[in-house]
């Protein structure tokens, strides 16, 4: 370890974004630097050659917008799915987007459907949240990935990310004239 050097390290973060993501390569620089940390608090070397090493710019938006088709076989395998909860929150996001991306505050108009999605809640009263958690009703779910892929599954559609859901629904909005999903 001692003999690895700032130069090494740069070395290896570039050869590893020749070969991956520059996300991947960011990583195994985090890794070695986490690594270098602990050797310099037990003494085994005197300083982290990765100090100081520039991270990649990653780039990690994918432009995915389900088809009408896609919308309907998810949606089926929402319904169908035995997480009601999970289901409900990603149709959510289905019919409004969800949070801006630039994190400022936005207001929007509820659909009828979305209106009857929130009402059909069993956590209201129960819970103070629209969508509690599995570990009981004073927190709210808060991963919805597994279900997310488990529907895609169930749907026969190919990967997606639940981001691409927000995407879908601002370009059907967008393609009907802002009269879709009422």
């Amino acid at each position: 370890m001692t003999a690895i050097g700032r130069r090494d390290i740069e070395l290896y973060h570039a050869a590893v974004r020749d070969s991956h993501a520059p996300a991947t390569a960011n990583r195994h620089l985090a890794l070695l630097s986490a690594i270098f940390r602990r050797a310099v608090e037990w003494e085994r070397v005197e300083k982290n050659p990765c100090t100081g090493g520039k991270m990649f710019r990653e780039n990690n938006a994918s432009e995915r917008f389900l088809t009408e088709s896609e919308i309907a076989k998810l949606v089926q395998a929402m319904d169908a799915d035995p997480n009601r909860t999970a289901a409900a929150a990603l149709k959510m996001l289905l019919l409004c987007g969800d949070d801006t991306t630039n994190g400022k505050t936005r207001r929007i108009v509820l659909s009828r459907a979305l209106v009857a999605l929130l009402q059909a809640q069993n956590s209201r009263g129960v819970s103070g949240w629209i969508f509690p958690g599995r570990d009981g009703p004073d927190k709210p779910i808060d991963n919805l990935t597994k279900p997310f892929n488990r529907m895609l599954l169930a749907a026969g559609l190919e990967k997606a990310q639940i981001h691409d859901l927000r995407h879908t629904h601002a370009s059907m909005l967008l393609a009907s004239g802002g009269k879709r999903c009422r």
